[in-house]
């Protein structure tokens, strides 16, 4: 007789565990926050190049994580602050939408142009003119 309640309890304590990690993969990450700017590639005369946050670029001058931070309200608006790099005082803020697009996906919209872009809650990656620009929480 104990030995059938060790068993039984051991397969309802399994079954449980089953559920814990099946229910723990429905939940959503929170992707709404600020992202900023972390690495960007991109090809150059056949070479890729990778820039950092923090590093010196060319030798000359030093990347940080404000030259980019994109924002993603939870209302569904976004806001995109870049600075050039000569001059991190010198801003340029963008507003536009975004919103929930495939799986992993979501969908960035600065005046009038849609962008699909990586999001897992953590890292913001997306491409534009064969650049990849990693954005992190």
């Amino acid at each position: 007789m104990v030995r059938t309640k060790k068993f039984i309890g051991s397969i309802l304590m399994g079954l449980l565990c089953c559920l814990c990690f099946l229910f723990v993969g429905c939940f959503e990450k929170e992707i709404e926050g600020t992202y900023k700017f972390k690495s960007m590639t991109y090809t150059e005369g056949g070479m890729e190049m990778e820039i950092k946050a923090g590093e010196k670029f060319m030798g000359m001058m030093t990347i940080s994580e404000d030259f980019m931070k994109i924002t993603l309200n939870e209302d569904g608006t976004v806001v995109m602050v870049s600075s050039s790099f000569e001059d991190s005082t010198d801003t340029e803020t963008e507003t536009g939408t975004w919103s929930k697009s495939e799986k992993g996906k979501i969908a960035i919209t600065f005046d009038g142009e849609t962008q699909l872009c990586e999001c897992d809650g953590k890292k913001l990656v997306f491409e534009e003119d064969g650049a990849k620009v990693i954005l992190k929480k």
